[in-house]
């Protein structure tokens, strides 16, 4: 049996299909490259600042609410309460 996947995506990623809008959608209005948008929310790249806030802003939410670091997200899927 194989380890956790490396990549996770991030919490926006949920977000963004809950209120139907695709990484074409973003990169137009942030003016960044679709790719792009798909490495970060599936989490294969992290974040930049700019990018978490300006995401922030344009779908008015806190950035914590999008974003988590990469050690807090591995740590949510590897915590299963065993001891």
């Amino acid at each position: 049996m194989q380890g956790p996947t490396p990549y996770i995506p991030q919490p926006a990623k949920a977000e963004l299909v809950l209120r139907r809008l695709t990484n074409r959608d973003i990169a137009q209005r942030l003016g960044v490259s679709e790719v792009w948008v798909g490495r970060v929310l599936n989490g294969r790249v992290p974040p930049p600042e700019r990018f978490r806030r300006d995401l922030a802003e344009l779908l008015n939410l806190p950035e914590e609410r999008l974003f988590r670091r990469r050690e807090e997200l591995f740590a949510s899927t590897t915590s299963g309460g065993s001891r």
